[in-house]
């Protein structure tokens, strides 16, 4: 099998860059709602949510809650919203801290990603073959198209 390592960190990089922008959006959508001025959405930027004690899951909850109650339709428009933002930051978290694997005898195609990860004391091998890639990249484009859309409504409405 052909070494793979450039596409594996490609991969990694593109949903590692995309949770980080997902990130930045919620943080951008919480501050214009709670603050009225500049000043203090830069405040509340700083001081709160680009600090440790709030996790990216206490934002995709807060974001989700606030978007529920702004645009009633929202969950009716987007129903999988949520779910798919789990499910990428899923990945994120895995592809975050996960060994690339670079033994051919455990990856599942030639043209496939593997990982290695380690937790609670096991090691399972999480594989990423063109199939699953193409779906994380379509739904990629549909959470950063939808959470966009949703800030830009939140500002002009």
């Amino acid at each position: 099998m052909k070494d793979n390592s450039y596409g594996a960190a490609t991969l990694r990089g593109v949903i590692l860059d995309g949770c980080i922008l997902f990130e930045r959006i919620m943080d951008k959508f919480i501050s214009e709602y709670f603050a009225d001025s500049e000043f203090k959405k830069n405040q509340l930027m700083e001081f709160i949510l680009s600090t440790e004690k709030i996790s990216f899951d206490s934002k995709r909850q807060i974001f989700i809650s606030l978007t529920n109650h702004i645009f009633p339709d929202f969950k009716k428009q987007h129903p999988n919203f949520d779910k798919l933002l789990q499910e990428l930051v899923s990945i994120r978290n895995i592809l975050a801290h996960a060994e690339l694997l670079r033994n051919d005898q455990e990856r599942e195609e030639e043209d496939s990603f593997s990982y290695i990860r380690y937790k609670n004391g096991k090691r399972t091998v999480v594989n990423y073959n063109n199939e699953k890639i193409k779906m994380i990249s379509s739904n990629m484009d549909y959470v950063g198209d939808t959470l966009a859309a949703t800030y830009k409504s939140l500002i002009n409405r």
